[in-house]
């Protein structure tokens, strides 16, 4: 992103403007936010100050009550700053004066470890968390200042041991010793644009039973709090409703009544919004179901259930597919093995690639475990992992 002003040009360069944190806030090890601030003047300048802010908000509001009588209300608050100075004052604490650069191209790398429990970003009807990049030149006399802003967005993906996610769910009862019905998830996490299959499972008890219908609702709900109120909206995303499911199907007829209702998630946002917890604005969604039943005697009855599901986003969906996972040996060589490596150093090396040394003289048996070697992109160091030996005594104690 560049921003112009006569012929001088500042531009906000960065690895990426997406940040995605891995598992939830209490586990996440953070991320590395790189980039370079970008300088073209085209004539002799004064310059009083470079300055390149990190900075991120949370804020709700909204209005409640007739047009006459209305309350407002709103929360602002800031969960991160971070400055660069690229032009510091001296040692002596001496006002900054201006300083004369000359026409070129001028650049100022820089580097933030992003926290793992920030929120991620959220742009919801009445509450949002941003994240920007704001960069300043400010230059002496009355000339305007140059500024430049780029948004950044953060978001999360699950970790690939969040099973009670992703395994998939269940539902079994019995109602009124007429009916006995089974539903089903495969899952209760899902992305973007998804299919969601709710299997149905109906065993009738009572005869001259039928079922009406069978629906499936697809909810949303946000709920955002300031420092003295509360408010709450939900709404429909998606709704799939079948009538006379089993028509065909008498009480003689095969043990159970099966039927798979289907519901899409919405391919983007804001048709849907990912799940967020956090102190001002909390997304959850849920699964409503009605199984609508007519009695003998004409009478009809609902048996009516709820089941919560997770929406993520859909670039972070392919973080946690178990059957996408690398193998141990894999992830392990790809550890860097110093803090000094490069970014292309840490990368999978082969055994006749591998550096002479690369794992002499170190302790086999101190190796991470599968799930950490996994979760977190630190370095490990062999000096500072237990033996297996202390594992399997600290493991009999427990035992």
């Amino acid at each position: 992103m560049v921003a112009i002003f006569g012929k001088s040009q500042l531009e906000i360069q960065v690895t990426t403007d997406e940040i995605l944190l891995q598992g939830q806030a209490d586990e996440s090890a953070g991320k590395l936010l790189q980039g370079t601030l970008v300088l073209n003047l085209a004539e002799q300048t004064k310059i009083r100050s470079i300055v390149l802010e990190f900075i991120g908000k949370m804020r709700v509001s909204w209005s409640e009550g007739p047009a006459h009588n209305q309350r407002h209300y709103k929360q602002e608050r800031t969960i991160i700053s971070h400055l660069w100075d690229f032009l510091p004052e001296s040692s002596e604490g001496i006002k900054k004066k201006a300083r004369s650069f000359g026409p070129g191209r001028y650049e100022w790398n820089f580097e933030l470890t992003v926290p793992g429990d920030l929120p991620q970003s959220v742009s919801a009807t009445s509450g949002q968390v941003d994240y920007l990049l704001k960069a300043t030149v400010q230059r002496s006399g009355l000339v305007h200042n140059i500024v430049k802003k780029m948004p950044i967005r953060i978001f999360r993906c699950l970790l690939s041991c969040a099973f009670e996610l992703i395994q998939s769910f269940e539902i079994h009862n019995t109602w009124a010793d007429k009916v006995e019905y089974d539903i089903s998830l495969p899952s209760k996490v899902y992305t973007h644009g998804e299919n969601i299959p709710v299997t149905f499972n109906i065993l009738p008890i009572a005869p001259h039973l039928s079922v009406i219908s069978l629906m499936a609702t697809l909810k949303e709900c946000c709920t955002y709090t300031t420092k003295d109120h509360t408010k709450t909206d939900a709404r429909i995303l998606r709704f799939s409703r079948h009538e006379n499911p089993f028509l065909d199907t008498t009480f003689s007829d095969l043990p159970y009544w099966n039927r798979v209702v289907n519901l899409k998630v919405p391919n983007t946002s804001p048709s849907v919004l990912c799940d967020a917890s956090n102190d001002m604005i909390l997304i959850e969604h849920k699964i409503s179901i009605i199984i609508s039943i007519a009695n003998p005697d004409g009478y009809l009855s609902e048996v009516r259930c709820s089941v919560p599901v997770t929406i993520i986003d859909s670039y972070a969906e392919q973080q946690y597919r178990l059957d996408e996972l690398p193998a141990y040996n894999d992830i392990w060589r790809s550890v860097p093995y110093t803090q000094n490596q490069t970014r292309e150093q840490s990368m999978p090396l082969s055994y006749s690639d591998r550096p002479s040394g690369w794992w002499d003289d170190q302790a086999l048996s101190r190796v991470p475990s599968y799930r950490t070697a996994l979760r977190n992109d630190f370095v490990y160091e062999a000096s500072n992992l237990p033996t297996y030996d202390s594992i399997q005594r600290s493991q009999a104690i427990y035992s």
